[in-house]
């Protein structure tokens, strides 16, 4: 029981984490299996599947059990190859919320999704303004 209170524990922690945010997160794919990749996001130590699906339901890649790799559209996706996930909360089912990944990079026509773009200036600006100074605490000797 506490096993199962601690997965909970963790999922919910993640779903707070990442509730509000939309980002693309770079990561590695840790195992290919028939109808998914399984990927490794060593910024936050989550890892995640990506189901290689259609809107249907119907498997998009051809499976090779040999070599564990996955072939799209010409493209033959290993294991240990880099990637770049989007990462968000799907929100769909209040009850039963849960973390959502989309393929961004290497990019598959019909399936992955575009990069979110940040406006960097926007950020340095912002981190230049936020400047706190350093205020000294005098403190009393008790001699």
């Amino acid at each position: 029981m506490a096993q199962y209170a601690a997965r909970a524990s963790v999922d919910l922690h993640t779903q707070l984490f990442f509730k509000n945010m939309n980002t693309d997160e770079d990561g590695y794919v840790f195992a290919v299996r028939k109808n998914a990749l399984q990927i490794l996001l060593p910024r936050y130590g989550l890892e995640t599947t990506l189901f290689l699906r259609d809107k249907d339901g119907k498997s998009i890649g051809e499976f090779n059990e040999e070599e564990a790799t996955q072939t799209i559209n010409n493209l033959t996706i290993h294991m240990f190859d880099p990637v770049t996930v989007q990462i968000s909360v799907d929100t769909y089912n209040i009850q039963r919320q849960r973390i959502q990944i989309h393929l961004v990079k290497p990019f598959i026509e019909g399936f992955s999704v575009s990069a979110i773009v940040k406006n960097k200036t926007t950020i340095d600006e912002v981190d230049n303004t936020i400047t706190t100074p350093v205020k000294r605490l005098k403190v009393k000797s008790s001699k």
